[in-house]
């Protein structure tokens, strides 16, 4: 694949790739399957969006829920305040912040493409894994997060994490960053070593032990401040025949939302729809054909 538009591989996104990332591709894979364990896409998206999705997200109303992964699920908060705050949000639903969205699924379809993935991979649940995008900011005073290594769930065949920096070490907070312990033992906070900005892609293997720093400083008050990136794990989710149910009810509500619209920025919901099991595809029918 080359960095023309995401359009023109079926996914009706609005957003091209960085230019640079034509004869990238084969250099990624190496560092982040060889060599290094992760890689980094420089200015995958640009600071001015970047800060658009700070002000957005800042102590963002999002209704709290408990952590956990099922078809249909709305988009919650997990932490909204403090020197936290993390919201977890699924594709199938309605963007919350079309930016946001579009960028999420722009660089979901690029692990899919280093990963040698369908690319609509974990996109959609019916293959019992799905992909989240998690808006997150940490301020000065959280402990960050513990040395860790990850295991695969079932149904996963890689363990790539994306992290999307939104803010700037040494700009926009002091500490912080992702440590990775590389294959020859070196424990390295990437944020440093790569001097990431905001707007730059980092993509690692989780399968390394890995942690964050905690924040040493930041003005919680102000939206641009903190470390703010976006993350997207994977997730196993729940097959009860409940969710499908309200599963096929989000669809169809985004259909209608979308019915006789241009392409948008926010990605045309059709190839969305593409995604989704014949079986499936039938039952929508039979919900369609219901009063609303």
């Amino acid at each position: 694949m080359d960095s023309a538009r995401l359009d023109h591989q079926g996914t009706g996104l609005a957003r091209s790739w960085p230019s640079s990332l034509a004869g990238e591709l084969e250099r990624l894979r190496l560092e982040l399957f060889e060599t290094s364990g992760y890689c980094v896409v420089r200015a995958f998206c640009s600071v001015q969006e970047s800060r658009e999705i700070r002000r957005f997200w800042h102590r963002h109303p999002m209704p709290y829920g408990e952590k956990g992964y099922w078809r249909a699920r709305a988009n919650y908060a997990m932490t909204r305040g403090g020197v936290v705050q993390r919201y977890e949000c699924f594709f199938w639903n309605p963007p919350e912040h079309p930016l946001t969205y579009e960028l999420a699924w722009s660089a979901h379809a690029l692990r899919n493409v280093l990963t040698g993935s369908p690319l609509a991979a974990s996109v959609l649940p019916f293959g019992g894994l799905a992909t989240t995008y998690r808006p997150t900011r940490t301020d000065a005073g959280d402990a960050g997060i513990r040395l860790h290594l990850d295991r695969l769930q079932p149904g996963q065949t890689h363990l790539i994490q994306v992290s999307l920096a939104l803010s700037t070490q040494g700009t926009d907070y002091d500490g912080g960053g992702t440590r990775l312990r590389r294959d020859d033992g070196r424990l390295i906070n990437v944020h440093d070593a790569e001097r990431l900005a905001a707007g730059d892609l980092l993509l690692f293997n989780q399968a390394l032990e890995h942690s964050v720093d905690p924040v040493l400083r930041s003005d919680p008050d102000d939206p641009l401040s903190g470390h703010w990136r976006m993350l997207m794990p994977d997730h196993p989710i729940g097959r009860d025949k409940r969710d499908a149910a309200r599963l096929l009810e989000t669809l169809r509500a985004v259909e209608y939302e979308t019915a006789g619209r241009p392409p948008a920025p926010d990605g045309r919901r059709a190839w969305l729809r593409s995604l989704v099991p014949t079986d499936w595809l039938a039952r929508l029918g039979q919900l369609r054909s219901r009063p609303r």
